[in-house]
């Protein structure tokens, strides 16, 4: 979370409509700006959200979680009603550690930029990240990294290249699961 709430509700709301329905999130602040109370009451009040703004603690409720898969996604990321059906149900009818999907990116109300991507290459996922904006790992592949939280504006990509040296169990799903917000 940067500090738009806007792209924030976004996202929230697509979550809250998944057709699965074992998950939690933890909203993770990265704005430099502080967030008022009223948001972070609207999120803590949220069944199923944590709302923290310390990269430590982050570590600790990972460390801490119960939790089989993960998940990382940013403010503006909006998954469609059966992306975590579709992509846990990939998970189980595969031997993958991490599975990610195509996206495409929502400007003014138009779903446009389709990025249909390839199937999973380590050269390639070195030169560019394509596994994100939306990918699921394995909790036991999630736990065995090292968070940078110093770098908590390029986690993703941060997570995603420590995950893949650990495993390269990794899977494509076909579909547009998840748009991305701009503008």
């Amino acid at each position: 979370f940067d500090g738009d709430v806007k792209k924030l509700q976004l996202t929230v709301n697509s979550l809250q409509k998944q057709h699965y329905a074992n998950w939690n999130a933890i909203v993770l602040s990265t704005s430099s700006q502080t967030s008022t109370s009223s948001e972070i009451n609207y999120y803590s009040n949220i069944h199923k959200f944590s709302f923290i703004s310390d990269g430590k603690k982050l570590t600790n409720q990972i460390t801490n979680s119960k939790s089989d898969l993960f998940s990382i996604l940013k403010a503006g990321d909006i998954l469609n009603d059966f992306s975590l059906s579709k992509s846990i149900s990939h998970l189980n009818n595969t031997n993958s550690d991490i599975v990610y999907s195509d996206h495409d990116v929502i400007k003014d109300s138009q779903r446009t930029y389709p990025f249909f991507k390839p199937d999973w290459s380590p050269y390639l996922f070195r030169s560019m990240d394509f596994l994100s904006p939306f990918c699921i790992i394995k909790s036991k592949i999630f736990k065995k990294i090292q968070l940078e939280t110093k770098l908590l504006d390029c986690i993703q990509y941060d997570v995603l290249l420590k995950c893949v040296e650990i495993t390269n169990k990794i899977s494509h799903i076909a579909l547009p699961l998840c748009s991305t917000q701009i503008g």
